[in-house]
């Protein structure tokens, strides 16, 4: 990066302009610049690199994903263009909330909310959402598979953006997607097998086919907790079905628990977003599960902030927008931790 700057400015006779001075320039001034001024060349560096990604036509935020590792380089692009992952969407949209920007994440989110199946068809069933879309909204060929446990981060997603909004913002956003989110909550709700109350199998992504892991049980869990606190934003009543299986679901993370006699390893983007979501409506449930019920991740699901810092400074290049929105959110939320400082939204 010293190298491009150097070059830049022998060959302009000055300095390029800084992450903050583009950042300002296309999208005007953000609150979390004047909040959070030490680390503002820092948040703006990464809200750069997912400002890069958004499609202002869209509303998507993509990125090059890759599959298998090459023994050339260790990695290999997935055949195609930039797509989204509906499981990582929900962190793009928490960066621009902490960061101010509502207006681009209402647009991200009505994207991710397109995405949800509004009907059964040939490429999945009412509620689901493809693994991966390109910007223009349709499924990333040749990889047409739905995955099940998705809606549920697609809901999380949702959710979190709705707690940054003005109360009439708020409700809007929930009428225009409140179709949408009771189609993903139905599914969750009704992907059992049989009469038995378990989940039917349904596509891994971890696997690459289909199969039923313990961390769905929490995903599913956590989908419909998502949903049922929108419905309660709107002063809806919650369906019966909802949260009948919302309390199967919990009795099997429990029997899980006693049966196996050791906590369920859950991966740290499935602990992050659990927690977010108990947490929002039942401080209590949230501690209870990462207490009694033994949930942990590896590494623990929370932010090692000085190794973040130091990766996000000596960056050579711009971030991965998954990379970049996660830095994004931990160092806000870090910075305001720990300065006790007042936060610009309501989440």
């Amino acid at each position: 990066m010293m190298a491009v700057t150097l070059l830049l400015t022998a060959l302009w006779g000055q300095s390029p302009p800084t992450a903050c001075e583009i950042v300002v320039a296309r999208y005007g001034e953000v609150p979390v610049m004047r909040e959070l001024p030490s680390t503002a060349d820092l948040v703006c560096e990464n809200l750069l690199a997912i400002l890069n990604a958004y499609d202002a036509n869209t509303g998507a935020i993509t990125r090059v994903v890759y599959t298998d590792a090459d023994p050339a380089d260790g990695r290999t692009a997935m055949p195609g263009t930039a797509v989204q992952v509906a499981r990582e969407a929900a962190w793009y949209l928490l960066a621009l909330d902490q960061c101010g920007l509502h207006e681009i994440a209402s647009q991200a989110a009505g994207f991710l909310a397109a995405g949800i199946r509004s009907e059964d068809s040939d490429f999945g069933p009412r509620g689901s959402v493809s693994a991966l879309r390109r910007s223009a909204g349709d499924a990333a060929s040749p990889y047409y598979v739905w995955d099940i446990a998705a809606s549920a981060y697609v809901l999380a997603g949702l959710r979190s953006h709705v707690g940054f909004l003005e109360e009439t913002d708020r409700d809007a956003q929930l009428r225009t997607h409140r179709d949408a989110i009771g189609a993903a909550a139905d599914l969750l709700a009704n992907w059992t097998l049989g009469g038995s109350g378990e989940i039917a199998p349904a596509y891994v992504p971890a696997f690459g086919h289909d199969g039923v892991t313990a961390a769905m049980y929490f995903e599913f869990w956590m989908g419909l907790e998502a949903a049922r606190q929108c419905l309660e934003y709107l002063g809806e009543a919650v369906p019966a079905h909802w949260l009948n299986r919302q309390r199967e679901l919990m009795s099997r993370i429990k029997f899980q628990r006693i049966n196996r006699g050791a906590p369920a390893r859950l991966s740290w983007n499935l602990g992050q977003w659990f927690q977010r979501i108990s947490r929002w409506d039942n401080g209590e449930l949230g501690l209870y599960l990462a207490n009694e019920a033994g949930v942990i991740a590896p590494g623990g699901f929370g932010w090692d902030l000085p190794a973040l810092m130091r990766a996000a400074r000596a960056e050579p290049d711009p971030p991965d927008p998954l990379e970049a929105a996660i830095r994004t959110v931990a160092i806000i939320e870090y910075q305001r931790l720990t300065r006790a400082l007042p936060t610009i939204t309501r989440p």
